[in-house]
């Protein structure tokens, strides 16, 4: 017997719960919206949000790599290489911590 509609949403909420998911809200313009709609086509995806998805986490390979690379810190964090100050910083009392 097919679901009915409640059941279904009721299954997708609980599912939802188990994988820790939760909803992302991001103001955009029409501009921005219409090239993200444009740039996913383009690369084939039919999903805008998995096309997102998939740009952050090359994103985040990409700045490993980075680090990982840089003469200056071999990863540890220098101004060559790292987004931030702060991220500096933070690394630096990690390393006096151990």
């Amino acid at each position: 017997m097919a679901l009915t509609p409640a059941e279904r949403k009721r299954r997708e909420r609980q599912r939802n719960r188990e994988l820790g998911v939760s909803e992302l809200r991001l103001p955009i313009t029409r501009v921005e919206r219409q090239l993200i709609r444009r740039s996913a086509m383009a690369a084939g995806y039919e999903d805008q949000t998995e096309y997102l998805l998939d740009l952050v986490r090359k994103d985040r390979d990409t700045s490993q790599q980075i680090k990982r690379d840089c003469p200056d810190c071999r990863g540890r964090g220098c101004f060559t290489c790292c987004s931030s100050e702060a991220e500096i910083r933070m690394r630096d009392r990690e390393e006096r911590a151990q």
